[in-house]
């Protein structure tokens, strides 16, 4: 705001020009600030760049160093990276946007949590369900999506999930909501107990007609990012390897956020974080869900378009460790959608 309109009446004996042009000057003032605010951030993340440059893993590395300075750590490494502690949550957030815009340009790429093994050739492709109407709906629909596509049948939900952490398949398919009930918590227990991702979502109608309710169900697989076949898994090497296509428009990035007491994250900052990267607030459930024994967290779901999702990750990875990226995923619709 570098001009505010002063041609207003006199405001109750004031003189209105002279304190609206005040106002002024001082919103030019604070722009010139904001500029020299952002070049020091600029710099501090620069340098935090060159000293881990020779690391072998540089991401890794200044992620590591850097959850500890944000976590106060007395053995933070370096007066650059303590100085982190004392900037606010939109500088940190410039931190790491300039920081992951560096990494990839120079080549270092942001490392998603993996499997801990390849993923055979013969199980690419392979969609493993417990057959019913819905399911079989729900896999005519996704398969469309999937080169080289085949099912495999099984008697439980639990055994097709077995499969895909075996690396016998390289999907499995869930249904983990419904218009009427909500969530289904037992099956979103799996996801859980099974460490599986969201790849994609589709909702099938329970019956015939128009305002029939709906049953959505989730194609689930072992990494958030694609599967390498016989090699390092998880590795982004280009932002296409987190889309399960290319309509990034579709695309939502889900997780459950766990509002522990003391926590460094409230829900506030993380909507704010999502709001910094240009990432849209789709839902936030009002209620706390009970997860598995002992563990509970809010459901919150995350518009994609064209925003930063790299940024908005590493802050949920150094700001939010305890949330739990549950997949970024598009939802698939009918072929005339």
């Amino acid at each position: 705001m570098s001009h505010i309109n002063t041609d207003i009446p006199e405001l109750q004996g004031y003189d209105s020009g002279t304190v609206l042009q005040n106002l002024s000057s001082l919103a030019a003032r604070q722009m010139g600030l904001d500029e020299i605010r952002i070049a020091y951030l600029c710099e501090l993340a620069d340098a935090i760049c060159n000293d881990c440059d020779n690391d072998k893993d540089t991401a890794e590395s200044i992620l590591t160093s850097l959850r500890s300075a944000i976590s106060a750590d007395d053995n933070a490494d370096g007066e650059l990276l303590r100085l982190t502690q004392h900037l606010d949550l939109l500088e940190r957030l410039y931190i790491y946007r300039r920081i992951s815009g560096r990494l990839w340009r120079d080549g270092s790429f942001f490392t998603l949590p993996t499997s801990d093994s390849p993923l055979p050739s013969d199980a690419v492709g392979r969609i493993a369900y417990m057959k019913s109407n819905l399911a079989s709906k729900a896999y005519l629909k996704l398969s469309a999506h999937i080169n080289g596509c085949r099912a495999t049948e099984f008697y439980s939900f639990e055994d097709a999930c077995a499969e895909v952490v075996n690396g016998q398949c390289e999907y499995c398919l869930l249904p983990i909501e419904s218009s009427e009930a909500g969530k289904l918590h037992s099956f979103l227990r799996l996801l859980e107990k099974y460490r599986l991702k969201i790849a994609a979502v589709c909702d099938i109608p329970v019956r015939s007609g128009v305002d029939s309710p709906t049953t959505r169900f989730a194609l689930l697989r072992r990494n958030m990012s694609g599967q390498t076949v016989g090699g390092e898994l998880g590795c982004i090497n280009s932002i296409s390897d987190l889309f399960f296509e290319d309509r990034r428009e579709n695309y939502r990035i889900e997780l459950i956020h766990r509002p522990e007491s003391g926590s460094t994250s409230p829900l506030t900052e993380l909507l704010i974080a999502a709001e910094f990267c240009s990432i849209s607030t789709l839902r936030v459930d009002t209620s706390v869900h009970s997860l598995s024994e002992g563990d509970s967290g809010i459901y919150t779901v995350f518009g994609v378009g064209g925003g930063d999702v790299i940024t908005f990750l590493w802050y949920v990875s150094l700001e939010a460790p305890s949330d739990t990226v549950m997949g970024i995923y598009p939802e698939i619709g009918d072929p005339a959608d």
